[in-house]
């Protein structure tokens, strides 16, 4: 059922001469991964929890640290026999990935280093969401980013973009809500890497979250996760094993399938503005003006969950169904105030046999901060490129 991200990417040239950034293998991959999630291993703990003996991970550590990947601290007592072991932890300067989420109101941009920090996010509402626009806000935003913190240009890996919409064929196309009219259907890889000389992932905005979640946030215990994205639109993304699974051509997720056209809302924050404008007399032109402003305490908030739990109670009970996976989460632009109100109250349709039931995943709110898709999108092409 695992699926690997891998398309073709637009590479520059520049790129393919740093050799930094050569093609890393499926061994150095795994210990590479064990040394994210646990932020500081040892050695000897490396070699405890990957497919590979100590003396190919002690040539794969070497080989990781001359590239300047991992950093090889001090000798420490492993409680075994024979010689300390020595502390690896991954070096945040190694590589730098730039991540933009395109919404239907804003757009936010982040930068993450080889270690999983966020380095720095940023969001703005442009007057209009046209192509030409937001590319030259966005590379407003990454050179004064580069100005600011020091880092050079040559540091940074790729451009990952988590967009609205739903993949119309393999070849990278979103069909993209109508606030985003001059984003549907075009090759956005292939325009973004040109101008920006980059390679660029694109995925819809439900799956790159899910890939921050996986990278910084739930993914650190539990590997199998369903993510619900929660935002103007209702979607998400699936996490097998640590590794996104698309589905056929980009699609796995789309959670606002699984309900009925009449009777069923879906759970998005469009919804919820509506009935806070409408309760509570609150002026908001938008959903990014409401997060800016949110109380949990409003009487939309309180009407908005009545209206949908039913709806999530039936894409969670059939995710925990169909997918069997370690937690749900509940994530997107949902403010984690509001994901705590829903969390106890939600039931997963679930029967017993013997007064045994089946099995069900925790339901949890995201964990990776800041806006989820940016951080998603920035996390794309690290995990594409270097994590198993």
């Amino acid at each position: 059922m695992n699926q690997r991200v891998t398309r073709g990417r637009q590479i520059s040239p520049g790129f393919l001469r740093n050799p930094r950034f050569e093609t890393t293998s499926p061994s150095e991959r795994e210990i590479l991964s064990v040394i994210l999630r646990e932020g500081r291993i040892s050695r000897m703990g490396v070699t405890d929890r990957v497919s590979v003996g100590q003396q190919s991970v002690s040539r794969i550590v070497s080989s990781l640290a001359d590239r300047g990947a991992i950093i090889v601290g001090e000798s420490t007592s492993n409680g075994r026999r024979g010689p300390p072991s020595v502390e690896l932890s991954l070096a945040p300067d190694f590589a730098y990935s730039i991540g933009l989420s395109i919404m239907a109101d804003a757009i936010s941009v982040s930068m993450l280093d080889f270690a999983g920090n966020m380095r720095f996010t940023r969001t703005i509402m442009p007057k209009r969401m046209a192509r030409e626009e937001v590319i030259s806000a966005v590379s407003s935003i990454i050179t004064d980013t580069l100005q600011d913190t020091g880092i050079e240009r040559y540091r940074l890996f790729g451009l990952g973009v988590g967009i609205s919409g739903f993949f119309v064929s393999d070849d990278h196309r979103v069909n993209a809500p109508d606030l985003l009219e001059d984003w549907a259907l075009i090759d956005i890889e292939s325009e973004l890497s040109q101008y920006f000389g980059l390679p660029v992932w694109v995925e819809n905005d439900g799956n790159v979250a899910a890939v921050g979640e996986s990278m910084v946030g739930v993914g650190r215990w539990a590997p199998s996760f369903a993510y619900l994205y929660i935002a103007t639109g209702f979607g998400g993304g699936v996490i097998v094993d640590g590794k996104l699974f698309r589905g056929r051509i980009g699609n796995a997720g789309e959670y606002a399938g699984v309900l009925p056209p009449n009777g069923y809302p879906h759970p998005n924050l469009q919804l919820l503005r509506k009935l806070v404008v409408e309760h509570d007399k609150k002026s908001f032109r938008n959903v990014s003006e409401m997060l800016e402003e949110f109380n949990v305490e409003w009487k939309g908030v309180g009407i908005w969950l009545e209206k949908v739990l039913p709806s999530l109670e039936l894409v969670i009970s059939a995710s925990a169904a169909i997918l069997d996976v370690d937690a749900i989460v509940l994530g997107g632009r949902l403010p984690r105030s509001l994901a705590e109100q829903i969390i106890p109250k939600v039931e997963i349709y679930n029967t017993s046999r013997r007064n045994i039931p089946r099995p069900v995943p925790v339901i949890v709110a995201a964990e990776a901060s800041g806006d989820a898709t940016a951080l998603g999108a920035a996390a794309l092409p690290l995990q594409e490129s270097f994590f198993s």
